[in-house]
């Protein structure tokens, strides 16, 4: 029965390894994974996309943008802050563009007052 396994285990490698050099070759992104019937067949299915959502990537860029905002609010102060936008405002199309989003919204001035709030306890 050991010998049973051991060939089993070999072929299912050499099934991995052959898998491997093909999904390589050819560009395989998610691959195919390979499970075993109850008849003792394997039997390769591709994998199930995952729940990627580019969606979920701009929240978080977003969250973390509004994050950096306000610690930067929080720790210049509204007036230095202030000017610092507007200097941005100022300068080239890129700088002006920083400058727009770099304005201190109604979120990001509350998320400060809680960041001051909290550093100054």
């Amino acid at each position: 029965m050991s010998y049973a396994s051991e060939d089993f285990s070999k072929s299912m490698m050499q099934l991995q390894r052959k898998h491997k050099r093909r999904s390589k070759a050819s560009g395989v992104k998610r691959g195919v994974m390979s499970s075993v019937n109850h008849d003792g067949i394997v039997v390769a299915r591709s994998r199930r996309k995952s729940g990627e959502s580019p969606v979920l990537g701009i929240l978080f860029f977003v969250g973390v943008f509004m994050l950096f905002k306000a610690y930067t609010l929080a720790s210049d102060g509204a007036e230095a802050y202030g000017e610092r936008v507007e200097s941005f405002r100022e300068g080239t199309k890129m700088e002006q563009t920083i400058g727009w989003a770099m304005q201190a919204d109604p979120v990001t001035k509350a998320i400060a007052g809680y960041f001051t709030k909290v550093t100054a306890e």
